[in-house]
């Protein structure tokens, strides 16, 4: 029976991770995803990760015309704290 709770906690858990990046500006998911995608699994302790606003330009062609990229992604660094 502790396996099933546990099972349900684990879902619920999940659940609500998915609702909260639904509710995430595109430039914080943006973000977001490309420091999800620096960590290294194999770190058993906080490192700091530098994710500079020219690297994010690049790695979403999207924003690469857009005038207006840096503003909205300091805004949505912002919006993440």
């Amino acid at each position: 029976m502790v396996s099933v709770v546990f099972i349900a906690h684990i879902i619920t858990k999940a659940n609500e991770f998915t609702a909260a990046s639904y509710s995430l500006l595109p430039d914080a998911h943006r973000i977001v995803s490309v420091a999800v995608s620096v960590i290294n699994k194999n770190d058993l302790d906080f490192t700091t990760c530098r994710i500079y606003t020219k690297k994010l330009i690049e790695y979403y062609p999207s924003l690469k015309n857009d005038k207006n990229a840096i503003a909205r992604l300091d805004e949505a660094t912002d919006s993440l704290m």
